[in-house]
């Protein structure tokens, strides 16, 4: 029997945390860092301009600067940042999510390079973060930063990765008072 029940689970679907079924997802962006949140602003207004036109659109939300309140349990806010964008699209069939997606992702491609993208479904499990995520720790920033640019290299080589971002971003200017 056990060896039955092996054989008879071989075509059932392994997925611990199957995507959502709302007829919602997420389109995260990420500008350059140090981008003023008027900029980040602007993008959100001619994407959101974009995305409103699509037919299956029903309606859509932007969060600038930052995730919203949660409004799903797995759903795990962005931390404030004013070169972040985020969109909540619904749709009026769920069944449509993937080639709108598609559709929205190669226009943020083309359109907006720099703003770097992903469009995403909605998981039923855990909404942290990426697929795939590392961490490096240590004393010296210059390395830290040197090994993630060298890992990111090697996840943008894979031609099925979108949206690889870090946490250390672009530098950007910094204002420091001199006290004396």
């Amino acid at each position: 029997m056990f060896v039955a029940a092996v054989y008879g689970f071989g075509p059932v679907r392994q997925k611990f945390f199957p995507p959502a079924t709302r007829p919602q997802f997420l389109v995260d962006a990420f500008l350059p860092a140090g981008a003023d949140i008027k900029a980040s602003e602007r993008f959100a207004a001619k994407v959101g301009v974009f995305i409103k036109t699509q037919p299956e659109v029903k309606d859509i939300s932007s969060l600038i600067g930052g995730g919203g309140l949660r409004f799903l349990l797995v759903y795990s806010p962005d931390k404030p940042n004013p070169a972040f964008v985020q969109f909540l699209v619904g749709v009026d069939d769920s069944e449509k999510i993937c080639g709108l997606m598609s559709t929205i992702q190669t226009s943020l491609d083309d359109k907006h390079p720099s703003g770097n993208a992903i469009a995403k479904k909605s998981l039923l499990g855990p909404g942290v973060g990426g697929r795939v995520q590392t961490r490096f720790s240590g004393r010296d920033p210059e390395v830290l930063r040197r090994l993630s640019a060298e890992a990111r290299e090697m996840i943008t080589r894979d031609t099925d990765a979108v949206c690889v971002h870090d946490d250390w971003r672009e530098r950007a200017a910094v204002s420091r008072p001199d006290l004396p």
